[in-house]
């Protein structure tokens, strides 16, 4: 009677470490699988160009914006710097990523970017 007693008392322990153990690994897979689901669409190309440098914007490989000038000026000025052409890519992106599509830009975003 007590040996019966005692491997119902180990089978019950091994059973709830058992479930318990499964628990954890379902929770595991849930979470590498929500970090999957955080991949960016978006990247960004600082291209140099003869007279400067441009940018290009893709989404999921394929390219939907080839911006070689300055925009919201007259002209076909390219951006003078690497930094100023990453700094309105960047600001065209969160543009894009809120869902205005085309992302103008107007004079003033240009001068609050700092470029000129």
């Amino acid at each position: 009677m007590r040996k019966t007693s005692l491997l119902i008392v180990l089978t019950g322990f091994i059973l709830s470490f058992t479930s318990c153990e499964q628990t954890k690994k379902e929770d595991e897979v849930q979470i590498s699988t929500s970090k999957k689901s955080n991949i960016d669409p978006y990247r960004i190309e600082i291209i140099a160009l003869q007279n400067g440098f441009g940018y290009q914007l893709f989404e999921n490989k394929k390219l939907i914006i080839d911006q070689q000038t300055i925009p919201a000026i007259q002209g076909n000025q390219a951006f003078q710097t690497y930094e100023s052409a990453e700094k309105c890519a960047e600001f065209c992106l969160q543009k894009i990523k809120k869902g205005i599509f085309p992302p103008t830009i107007t004079v003033e975003e240009l001068n609050s970017l700092g470029i000129k």
